[in-house]
């Protein structure tokens, strides 16, 4: 029997039945994974290289984009707080 060690949900690759992502860092949530997952979502990664490179490149551009829109959307509000932080401090 082959255990699934990482799955997509929502165009997401998860580990196994978690709603442990790739993307985060898997050290830092091994309490909520055995250690037969990690050495699985690892072994899938290394597997899968090119489609694991092309999916981070894609969420990266995707957070690029949702920044500079999210930029542009609060423009008002990023002059506001910059002129606030601006007066408030301290010459010299």
């Amino acid at each position: 029997m082959q255990t699934e060690y990482v799955r997509t949900f929502e165009g997401a690759y998860r580990v196994g039945d978690t709603r442990v992502s790739l993307a985060e860092g898997m050290a830092e949530c091994c309490a909520a994974l055995t250690l037969e997952q990690v050495h699985g979502a690892l072994a899938f990664c290394l597997g899968n290289q090119k489609q694991i490179d092309a999916y981070l490149a894609e969420e990266q551009h995707a957070a690029e984009s949702q920044h500079e829109r999210s930029k542009q959307t609060n423009a008002k509000l990023i002059a506001k707080l910059r002129r606030a932080r601006h007066a408030s401090q301290i010459p010299g």
